[in-house]
């Protein structure tokens, strides 16, 4: 038989136990709780806190103090009591996901920051998330897991990728989703938690389902062989959205209440990581969801924003030529740089167009442009070779 390493033990040895201790009925949390050495919660958040060790050190963390410290007042206000035992990490994954893990570790991942609107819709999730926490759903799917077959699947999903690097450090708090989808019971439960939390801090509740709204369009636009739940511990986006906009329609929230969404605060929180998070998605090469994502970005720009996202909608356009109009990656760069504060690589992807078509000096001229505007780029070498090359 082939053992773990013995680093490893703790949460194995720790998940093993769980499989024979046996519960009363679980109450909703309570700030400061503390449970028995001996209980099956004890058991899960010790296995949680050796995943969270290697979290804390993980590469894949967003060390932006004031983008931290931004999310975690929104946690605080939401969490009340609870504060204290949660602990935020901002994860640089380009993937529109959000999780609780029951020992307090909320994880909010780069592709959910850039898809919401705005505090509010973030405000949502986090109540969501912190709904699934108070009400202790995790280790009610624990419990769950111990009474079918899905026990060896849930040891296997929570020690995956233990000596596979920090992603699998990541992704195994994250999963949650090892126990879970979480029952309609359950999403129902946090959604009532959620839109409540948004009420009670001031919040327009209509914020509830907006990014929900935008996870279902960009689903709608993978190949339907790719088509998969895009929040791993919640059901199908779209069956989703219809139990959010139920629960909204029955707590009557939309209709008697308009808060805040404070659209503007959210930008500028996140305005330092958007580029390298639209950058991020596009390298998952899902080019469908990425252009409904920039589209929806462009709809909501301010003028200072437009140039980039310009760029980024060229970029699409030259990814999947195919689902675009002719000459729609030459139409997006030239918006771009018409735009005040265009990035230089706009006109770089420009000149190289150019180049494919043998317009050698409109080519040379946008390759020139590059070089002047780029600060030392790491193509200068290759860039400067087309540049000879066109005007020879």
């Amino acid at each position: 038989m082939k053992f773990p390493p013995r680093c490893h033990w703790p949460i194995v040895i720790a998940l093993l136990v769980l499989t024979g201790c046996q519960s009363a009925p679980l109450k909703q949390a309570e700030p400061g709780a503390r449970y028995a050495p001996e209980s099956d919660e004890a058991g899960l958040r010790f296995a949680m806190d050796e995943a969270e060790d290697r979290l804390r050190q993980s590469p894949l963390r967003i060390r932006d103090a004031a983008l931290e410290a931004y999310v975690g007042d929104i946690v605080c206000r939401l969490a009340g009591d609870f504060c204290p035992e949660i602990r935020v990490y901002l994860i640089d994954l380009p993937y529109a996901n959000a999780s609780m893990a029951p020992n307090g570790v909320l994880q909010i991942w780069a592709g959910l920051l850039l898809r919401a609107h705005d505090e509010a819709e973030i405000a949502y999730v986090i109540g969501h998330e912190l709904g699934h926490y108070r009400h202790r759903h995790v280790i009610q799917q624990w419990r769950s897991a111990q009474r079918t077959q899905a026990l060896l699947g849930a040891l296997q999903v929570m020690t995956a990728g233990v000596g596979a690097g920090l992603v699998g450090g990541v992704l195994s708090l994250g999963g949650n989703a090892a126990l879970s989808q979480f029952s309609r019971a359950h999403e129902r439960e946090a959604d009532r938690f959620g839109f409540q939390s948004l009420v009670a801090e001031g919040y327009d509740p209509n914020a509830a389902t907006g990014l929900y709204e935008q996870l279902a369009a960009e689903e709608a636009a993978l190949p339907p062989r790719w088509r998969s739940v895009v929040f791993a511990s919640h059901p199908p986006t779209a069956e989703r959205l219809a139990d959010m906009r139920a629960a909204a329609s029955a707590s009557g929230l939309h209709a008697a209440t308009r808060g805040e969404r404070f659209e503007d605060r959210y930008v500028r929180a996140v305005a330092a990581h958007r580029r390298e998070w639209i950058e991020a998605d596009l390298s998952r090469r899902q080019v469908g969801p990425s252009r409904v994502l920039i589209d929806a970005l462009l709809r909501r720009a301010a003028p200072s924003q437009k140039a980039e996202l310009n760029y980024f909608r060229g970029e699409v356009a030259r990814l999947d030529p195919a689902s675009e109009p002719p000459g729609a990656a030459e139409r997006w760069y030239r918006e771009a740089i018409a735009a005040p504060g265009a990035p230089a690589a706009a006109h770089r992807e420009l000149g190289l167009l150019l180049r494919s078509r043998n317009q050698r000096a409109a080519a040379a001229r946008e390759l020139t442009r590059y070089l002047e505007l780029a600060a030392d780029p790491p193509d200068r070498a290759l860039i400067q070779h087309y540049i000879d090359e066109v005007r020879a």
